[in-house]
């Protein structure tokens, strides 16, 4: 699994028309977008080795996707309008970093030491209008363009930073017209388990991430390898 997988996957006639034909799917507060695009960028790859959502060593718990040829570990998290909305919070452009922090340092506690994927799906509603499926939202009109600023500037700090950024901004509605409300971006990082790394990760994130704050980082993973 190599990042030229996921470009291939993600710029694919096969990724592009799953996104067209899933309006519903992305839309719907409490869907499963993530497990579904995630699913969907492994079928594309369409590489026997990469599988999804498989059980992990002992500790990892699920690997959300895995290269049995490489040893390679992908995390998919998902920043977007519904995060929170239930419990009436705010949209955190961290939400996505933190689980695929957090899910670096299960893995690295279980023995892992290949490469490790994020990725990153955020949603983007930039030109909402009244006739948006989103309209009865209370959310400013350009919070998703601060949201994917912030998300971005974030994204650079962890090591290697972005590798890829597709977005997706031609999504077709129940109907079948294309949409201009919904856009989704999809961002790819890459880094290895290291040392170096697990110290660059929590040097920049220990003051913004809860998974640091929350007392339940073993800081023995900084020194794992």
């Amino acid at each position: 699994m190599t990042i030229q997988d996921f470009e291939n996957a993600l710029h694919s006639d096969c990724f592009e028309d799953w996104m067209m034909s899933n309006f519903g799917l992305f839309i719907t507060p409490g869907a499963p977008r993530a497990a579904a695009i995630r699913d969907q960028i492994v079928v594309c790859m369409g590489i026997p080795t990469i599988t999804t959502h498989i059980m992990g060593l002992p500790g990892a718990g699920y690997l959300d996707i895995f290269d049995a040829a490489t040893n390679n570990i992908g995390k998919c998290a998902h920043t977007g309008l519904y995060n929170n909305v239930g419990a009436g919070g705010p949209i955190v452009a961290l939400t996505a970093i933190n689980n695929i922090v957090q899910d670096y340092f299960c893995k690295l506690a279980a023995g892992y030491n290949s490469e490790f994927f994020g990725i990153v799906i955020l949603l983007d509603v930039e030109n909402l209008d009244p006739a948006s499926p989103f309209n009865g939202i209370p959310f400013p009109r350009r919070q998703s363009l601060d949201l994917k600023v912030e998300t971005e500037n974030n994204l650079m700090l962890l090591p290697g930073r972005i590798k890829i950024h597709e977005p997706f901004h031609r999504i077709k509605d129940l109907a079948g017209k294309e949409s201009t409300i919904l856009n989704y971006d999809i961002y790819v990082v890459k880094f290895e388990f290291s040392n170096a790394n697990s110290k660059h990760i929590y040097d920049n994130f220990k003051d913004k991430l809860n998974y640091f704050q929350n007392g339940d980082f073993d800081e023995t993973l900084l020194e794992k390898l």
